[in-house]
């Protein structure tokens, strides 16, 4: 989880994909800031919206990484490099909590 918050600080190119339903992406759990949604359910019929990123590492994110994990499968099966963002929101949260407390 720490190396996706260090990869969105960084300055490398990432495109960040948020792989659950629209409900859950404005839901309880949040997400994370500039992160394109597109629901597992419909990656592989909208995967020319990501043309545009082929050349970026894309971090795939769903609720606790059961989704984005099939996600990321679809995405390199596409030649994309795709990783799975392990955890998904429910840990980001939880790393957002444990920083705040330590403050």
């Amino acid at each position: 989880m720490y190396e996706v918050k260090a990869l969105i600080d960084s300055a490398q190119q990432i495109l960040l994909l948020d792989v659950r339903t629209e409900s859950e992406y404005t839901g309880s759990l949040g997400h994370i800031d500039s992160t394109m949604l597109i629901p597992v359910q419909d990656l592989t019929d909208r995967i020319s919206e990501l043309k545009p990123y082929q050349d970026h590492d894309i971090i795939v994110i769903c609720r606790s990484g059961n989704r984005s994990r099939q996600g990321t499968k679809i995405l390199r099966q596409a030649g994309f490099k795709a990783y799975n963002m392990a955890g998904g929101m429910l840990a980001w949260n939880e790393m957002k909590v444990e920083k705040h407390n330590e403050k």
